[in-house]
């Protein structure tokens, strides 16, 4: 047998990036949520270089998701929209807000960035009004 006759046992990495997008929960910024405020908690209990690690972490999570949610408003907009109108999955763009705003805490609190925590800060009220349209009746 050629190789070129084989079928692929496994599924190719891109189309997994696919399926990991398509099905991607609106849930996932509760994880930058909940990493933000473990490093808040960090630096104000002295702990400046946990706080520091966690917060790049963060930042690199909330980077990856918010690429990953253009991607699926680009590609699979059906499946978005869906879980917006959905009454399970749609809470989870709260999280969106949630996720923002600590991480302009954490902005402010662990490296004074002001300008741009005060950048999310207005990102955040935009998602509120745009969630709040969104999931309701």
């Amino acid at each position: 047998h050629s190789k070129d006759s084989r079928e692929p046992v496994l599924p190719s990495f891109m189309d997994q990036a696919r399926e990991v997008t398509r099905n991607l929960s609106p849930s996932y910024f509760g994880m930058v949520k909940a990493t933000g405020i473990v490093s808040i908690s960090a630096q104000l209990l002295g702990m400046p270089w946990i706080a520091l690690a966690l917060f790049w972490l963060n930042f690199l999570a909330y980077v990856i998701l918010w690429a990953l949610n253009l991607l699926r408003v680009i590609l699979f907009p059906r499946q978005l929209f869906g879980d917006m109108i959905d009454h399970q999955r749609g809470q989870g763009f709260f999280t969106f807000v949630a996720g923002t705003s600590i991480l302009g805490s954490q902005l402010v609190l662990i490296t004074q960035h002001y300008r741009e925590a005060h950048g999310l800060v207005v990102q955040r009220c935009r998602y509120r009004f745009e969630a709040a349209c969104f999931t309701s009746e």
